[in-house]
């Protein structure tokens, strides 16, 4: 499966994960939660963090800064240290979910980093893995939940050789619960 499905779908679990929790839940004062990450302020629109990604005749240009460009039904964000990828979800032409990926070889490092910029995460667990030749692998993960932002650390993806930080606004979990709730109806009495 292509990665930027990968990442769309874990997206969309995380959030689906989240909906089904009332924002009440989230710990008061949090003092490190996030307007922004990676140079992406949240709930704004993309254009006002960074430039698009230059082209020429041949294709895009990779100018050295951090731009993006939309591909199909996602977004790209390029020359960003750290991470080997980073999508980009809006709504109503605002960010609302940053999804990136590192080498899993990193991830202890981007834990920490994460720690000390946020503080202690909120929630940790260890979920199990399998790669596509049947070995399991054990990958942590870890939540920051605020009022307005909400972040997860996983070691592991799908991939098993890449982790993943997504940080999403409430805007977005909302907007993923009502897609879902429309997709429920449409299937009520199908089966």
């Amino acid at each position: 499966m292509k990665p930027a499905i990968l990442a769309c779908m874990a997206v969309l679990l995380m959030c689906s994960l989240r909906a089904q929790r009332s924002t009440n839940s989230a710990p008061a004062g949090w003092p490190q939660e996030p307007s922004s990450f990676v140079g992406i302020k949240l709930g704004a629109p993309l254009s006002a963090s960074l430039p698009e990604c230059p082209w020429d005749t041949y294709g895009w240009v990779n100018f050295g800064k951090p731009c993006f460009k939309s591909i199909d039904s996602h977004i790209e964000v390029h020359n960003v240290e750290n991470f080997s990828e980073i999508l980009v979800e809006e709504v109503d032409g605002k960010v609302g979910s940053v999804a990136c990926f590192f080498p899993a070889d990193t991830g202890n490092t981007v834990l920490r980093a994460m720690i000390a910029k946020f503080g202690l995460p909120h929630r940790r667990w260890t979920e199990q893995k399998t790669n596509s030749f049947g070995a399991v692998f054990n990958g942590q993960i870890s939540l920051w939940e605020g009022r307005k932002t909400y972040i997860e650390f996983s070691s592991l993806t799908d991939e098993v050789d890449k982790g993943s930080v997504i940080v999403s606004t409430s805007a977005y979990y909302a907007y993923v619960q009502k897609q879902e709730n429309q997709k429920k109806k449409s299937l009520e009495g199908t089966f």
